[in-house]
């Protein structure tokens, strides 16, 4: 999947200038930047809910908006971390309304140890609860491309822990798009890495480009890094 000379404006403000890039048929790349940079905007335009911008999206070369909305939902799926379910929706709903594959999504479930939520009110259930199904139900949707815009925010230590390892281990059959702030997270995570300023991509490759060095002008703060004992890069920002 490509992005092609992307450019986007909202008010007359240019968001994203001129973006290209490409992402691998399986693993994980991360979008690093700071708030408010478009980074979350970027992700919208490549699922197609933004459309109104210049440049293109390509899926094997094939214009991504032109194809009817259907092919694109088997394509792509989106995580929103600030995405909200309204009404007494049952959680069992939520996750068959996102199987349209009829895919065993319990081993999913069983996983997270939320067997007992699914005939409960998906607005009944703490906010990590329910942040951990709707990553699950974008997962369901088995789709080549995984949008995630945030999906580590509030989780607490155990959650993030199960979700990283099930993003590790689905990794080698599906693309993932992952933006976060979680930056020592994504460090051990990802495969590839995209650093993002002012609507530009101004660095990209493995994970050693997360150095203090390119860190501190992406984010104009300190940060150290260190080699852990398994050969992951490892961030700390200092104050």
């Amino acid at each position: 999947m490509e992005a092609r000379n992307i450019s986007y404006s909202y008010d007359d403000n240019l968001i994203i200038n001129n973006l290209s890039m490409t992402l691998p048929s399986n693993g994980v790349t991360s979008l690093i930047g700071p708030n408010g940079s478009g980074k979350s905007t970027l992700l919208k335009i490549m699922t197609g809910q933004i459309q109104d911008y210049k440049g293109r999206v390509l899926y094997q070369n094939s214009d991504f908006l032109e194809m009817p909305i259907k092919q694109r939902s088997k394509i792509v799926s989106y995580f929103n971390q600030r995405e909200r379910v309204y009404g007494f929706i049952s959680v069992r709903s939520i996750l068959d309304m996102s199987n349209q594959q009829s895919i065993d999504y319990m081993e999913f479930v069983n996983y997270f140890g939320l067997a007992d939520k699914l005939d409960e009110s998906f607005n009944n259930l703490s906010g990590g609860q329910q942040q951990v199904l709707l990553v699950l139900s974008v997962l369901i949707e088995n789709t080549n491309y995984v949008f995630l815009d945030e999906p580590f925010n509030n989780l607490d230590p155990l959650y993030k822990s199960k979700l990283v390892n099930l993003i590790a281990y689905r990794k080698q059959y599906q693309s993932f798009f992952i933006v976060d702030h979680d930056i020592d997270t994504l460090a051990m995570l990802s495969d590839w890495v995209l650093l993002y300023k002012n609507g530009m991509i101004v660095n990209g490759g493995n994970t050693s480009i997360l150095n203090s060095q390119n860190l501190g002008y992406v984010f104009n703060t300190n940060f150290q890094t260190y080699i852990d004992q398994a050969g992951n890069t490892r961030l700390v920002q200092y104050f």
